[in-house]
């Protein structure tokens, strides 16, 4: 659906502002609110940048972005004439038209990082939406021919805009994610990569494409190893549940027969310490299930010795958990 002239309207006065001086940071976030508020304001942003990079100059750029605050002034004085040979927003919709593919594509790029325990919505101009977790960090670049996100670390909440044109693609580590239009959450864990889908199909393979992908449908959780074997397939991880990695929006992590350092390295994502595991050295390692209440992470880790063989010490500026 195309944006209002609203929208298109206060996505002209944002283009403009943020090219004639540095913005203060708390404008600087009203900007990013708004930016994020719906994908139609990421989209009309991305339409101005766009023809801004064809007609190439600063003053024309600020006629554009000019045009479309001067449309509502033009209508209640019902005057009819011009404006830098621009008829308002008329005129500006039929360029962002004719512009949208390259809008759209090849001149989008996003890199964002979250700090500790920040949940950060990020909306994609053709109409996809990520949620990202705490401590997490992705790159986003789209052109023609696909749509693709690096997760550098940490876990992201994908709700995927159909289109079937261009795949959307996640790389993480040795891993990557194929899809046309889907929800599905990736998750960044020691020595794995984590896909847990809730609609849709998924194709997880390696970067490398060494091995057939593994295909994910909705309910499904499948996993990819930094030392897997070359060759070696990624597996469907059976027992897991695709929706408890969805818990996280409702402020809640599920472990499912996870290992120590699968917890440490999701719980350090939401609290002020470091929380590392020691390796088992021999022992055996211990599992461990749970479901644990952001709020209440030192309450879990205080609990954590009676849920299976752990140890937890404070050590200096982190926390260590290791197996007794």
């Amino acid at each position: 659906m195309a944006a209002n002239a609203t929208v298109r309207e206060d996505a002209a006065r944002w283009f403009l502002r943020m090219r004639t001086a540095p913005l203060p940071q708390g404008e600087r976030l009203a900007f990013d609110a708004w930016l994020n508020a719906h994908p139609d304001h990421a989209r009309e942003y991305a339409g101005f940048d766009t023809l801004w990079q064809d007609f190439g100059a600063t003053d024309r750029a600020q006629a554009l972005a000019s045009a479309a605050t001067a449309q509502r002034r033009r209508q209640r004085r019902h005057v009819t004439r011009g404006l830098l040979g621009l008829a308002g927003l008329g005129c500006m919709a039929w360029l962002l038209r004719a512009h949208w593919r390259a809008a759209d594509a090849a001149r989008f790029t996003l890199a964002r990082a979250t700090a500790i325990g920040q949940f950060d919505p990020v909306a994609l101009p053709d109409g996809s939406a990520l949620r990202l977790g705490g401590s997490t960090s992705i790159e986003v670049a789209f052109d023609s021919a696909q749509r693709a996100v690096r997760l550098a670390q940490g876990q992201a909440l994908f709700n995927v805009a159909p289109d079937p044109a261009r795949p959307f693609i996640v790389d993480c580590a040795g891993a990557r994610i194929t899809v046309v239009g889907t929800v599905f959450s990736v998750d960044r864990l020691p020595g794995s990569v984590r896909v847990s889908v809730q609609e849709g199909v998924v194709r997880l393979a390696s970067r490398d494409n060494l091995q057939a992908p593994l295909e994910l449908r909705a309910g499904q959780v499948g996993a990819w190893y930094d030392a897997a074997a070359p060759g070696s397939t990624p597996q469907r991880l059976a027992g897991l549940r695709a929706e408890d990695a969805f818990a996280i929006e409702r402020g809640l992590v599920v472990f499912e027969l996870a290992t120590l350092e699968e917890i440490a390295a999701t719980l350090s994502r939401y609290h002020p310490l470091a929380i590392r595991a020691l390796p088992a050295a021999g022992q055996v390692a211990p599992r461990i299930t749970a479901a644990v209440q952001l709020r209440q992470v030192d309450d879990f880790l205080r609990a954590l010795p009676h849920l299976g063989a752990v140890r937890v010490q404070r050590a200096g500026s982190e926390i260590v958990l290791s197996a007794r």
